[in-house]
């Protein structure tokens, strides 16, 4: 759900994802969220209007290793795992283009 900061009112429910949200980015008219659901979603906000429902642009689903996501960069391109058998960090480059 995305609410007015002015008066609380909904401007737009999102249903994209089927598990807990962990991370949304937000960048100029895009909005990027990950979920525990393994998949990656690309919004836009309409003629750069955060008063409308964005719509979905691209969702993407990740492999199981996407399960051990920790980070997302602040455009929503780049998702870093984690490995805790070998001590490793994955960059996974989701261009969404």
């Amino acid at each position: 759900m995305i609410w007015r900061r002015s008066d609380g009112e909904p401007i737009a429910h999102l249903r994209h994802h089927a598990y807990i949200v962990w991370c949304v980015k937000l960048w100029l008219d895009q909005l990027v969220t990950c979920s525990y659901d393994l998949s990656v979603a690309l919004l836009r906000f309409p003629d750069n209007d955060f008063l409308r429902e964005p719509t979905l642009i691209r969702q993407i689903t990740g492999p199981q290793e996407w399960s051990d996501a920790m980070s997302l960069d602040q455009r929503g391109r780049f998702l870093v795992t984690h490995n805790d058998e070998e001590y490793t960090l994955q960059i996974w480059d989701l261009y969404f283009g």
